[in-house]
């Protein structure tokens, strides 16, 4: 519009010129010229402009900015950079730093081509939730993780379960059903590692809980040293046979039960008595076998209260060749004695109600020929003297089924038995004796344990015939029965038929016994 009126006004002055050259006097010959003409204001109101400008008049043509275009034109006159606001606003850019379609006068995060506020993560970082569990993956620990945001204990992707509920996750926990246990330890998960004995090892692998000297039974067992006295048995079956019907009438048992295989020997009543006898109460020990030539040559060493027995006072050989040959000079107190110390366990200590008095017999001091023979097997005796059908049964029963069937030597035969000891084989039947020497002479007298390897009875046992008579439990008038015959009688006081009777408190160099245990 300004560029229209300044063109109408220059071509006004041109008409106007020209009409007044045309009107003025004098040709264009004259020689004399006319006056230059004053210049024209075409903004005669603008004491500032004479021609309207870009602007027009009154308005000034200024260009605040330098950028080329008058104020009066540029909407943005302090910005050099812009004519017009554009998005931004005079005096900001409308740059699209990241490209975006956004300017960064608008874009919270104009580095970010993927964002225009910084949101949860901020610029830079989406708001991804990779395992959609509500909290981005800029603030979740465990972004594969739908049920975690932090790893806790176990890390992510698992679970930080209790399953015990002993305050230890699972993940942690070796034992993790075991409320108890977080390790395996010695005896793994879901077995306590109680020490019940204190020995230092745990029970699961302590097969003696409960004795702190020991953690396998040993030869001996659990609460016993292994200077124990152990009882070779045999089993004897059969329960319920007959009695013997060409006898007197013996040998019929109702029930099994076990018998020594041998005589109780020299070497395991030492161990006796050195468990109970350092003060010897009620005479286990007599000073005969060892001043006896024929005695088991057991020796008593130091004073009461700290007597020690075993073998240094023999009269030759070595300890090894008197301990398994069966001991002599023992009452038939003496061998309940012996049966009460096996069924308490074989306890240490003075000969009382729980070594010696008590247990299989209640004897409680009894000493006298009386106070023995009212004496009976208690109804949970573990070990005893044989019953005289017990000792019987084992000696010459056939071992053929519940019958009746015997024979007449203990020695499988019903005929009667040499005294011969064969080295190296026995040929079998055979028994100590006389016949008419000894079987074995001066010191021993007494074999070894099972020195007749071929001649036990039907079920196992030796020296049932011959060595040493032996005690059993029957009374007769008032003296206690003893089977067997022994190494300084015939070999006829080996038939059945053959029962020897003595005082109870007699202690004799020919006299022994076994044990019998009884089932549980």
């Amino acid at each position: 519009m300004r560029a229209a009126t300044r063109s109408f006004t220059v071509m006004m002055l041109t008409i106007g010129f020209s009409l007044a050259v045309l009107s003025g006097s004098g040709c264009p010959s004259d020689p004399v010229p006319d006056p230059i003409p004053e210049p024209i204001d075409l903004c005669p109101d603008d004491p500032d402009k004479t021609e309207p400008g870009d602007c027009g008049c009154a308005v000034p043509d200024t260009d605040t900015d330098g950028d080329g275009t008058p104020d009066c034109n540029d909407d943005c006159p302090n910005d050099p950079n812009k004519t017009v606001p554009g998005i931004c606003g005079c005096g900001t850019p409308d740059t699209d730093t990241d490209g975006d379609g956004t300017p960064d006068c608008n874009d919270d995060c104009p580095n970010d081509p993927n964002k225009t506020v910084s949101g949860i993560c901020g610029c830079g970082t989406p708001d991804t939730d990779t395992d959609g569990d509500g909290t981005p993956d800029c603030n979740d620990d465990c972004p594969n993780d739908p049920d975690k945001t932090e790893p806790g204990d176990c890390g992510c992707g698992v679970a930080e379960t209790d399953t015990d509920g002993d305050g230890t996750p699972d993940c942690n926990d070796d034992c993790p059903n075991d409320p108890d246990k977080t390790e395996t330890g010695d005896c793994g998960c879901g077995v306590a590692e109680t020490d019940t004995d204190g020995d230092g090892t745990p029970d699961c692998l302590d097969d003696c809980p409960n004795d702190p000297d020991k953690t396998a039974p040993g030869i001996c067992g659990c609460g016993l040293p292994e200077t124990c006295v152990l009882m070779d048995t045999v089993t004897v079956g059969n329960p319920g046979n007959g009695d013997d019907s060409h006898g007197d009438g013996y040998g019929g048992v109702a029930d099994t039960y076990s018998i020594g295989k041998y005589e109780v020997t020299a070497g395991q009543y030492a161990e006796f008595l050195n468990a109970v006898a350092a003060t010897d109460t009620y005479g286990l020990y007599s000073t005969n076998m060892n001043s006896d030539p024929g005695g088991c040559q057991i020796t008593r060493n130091g004073s009461d209260g700290n007597y020690t027995y075993d073998f240094s006072g023999r009269p030759s050989g070595t300890e090894a060749d008197w301990t398994d040959r069966p001991v002599n000079y023992v009452s038939w107190g003496d061998a309940a004695r012996f049966a009460n110390w096996l069924h308490n366990g074989q306890q240490r200590g003075a000969q009382d109600l729980t070594t010696t008095e008590d247990g299989s017999y209640h004897l409680n001091g009894a000493t006298t020929e009386a106070e023995l023979n009212a004496i009976t097997r208690e109804g949970d005796a573990k070990w005893v003297i044989p019953s005289e059908n017990e000792w019987y049964k084992a000696a010459y029963h056939k071992n053929d089924g519940v019958t009746s069937n015997y024979f007449d030597y203990p020695t499988s035969s019903d005929s009667e038995p040499s005294n011969d000891l064969v080295e190296p084989t026995d040929p079998g039947n055979n028994a100590t004796f006389i016949d008419p020497g000894h079987t074995i002479g001066s010191p021993y007298y007494r074999t070894e344990f099972g020195a007749h390897e071929n001649s036990e009875s039907p079920y196992g046992t030796f020296d049932q015939g011959g060595n040493v008579w032996e005690w059993n439990e029957a009374v007769s008038g008032s003296s206690r029965v003893l089977r067997g015959g022994s190494f300084n009688y015939s070999g006829a006081n080996l038939h059945p038929s053959v029962r020897e009777t003595n005082d109870p408190t007699d202690e004799l160099n020919n006299v022994g016994f076994r044990v019998v245990e009884m089932p549980e």
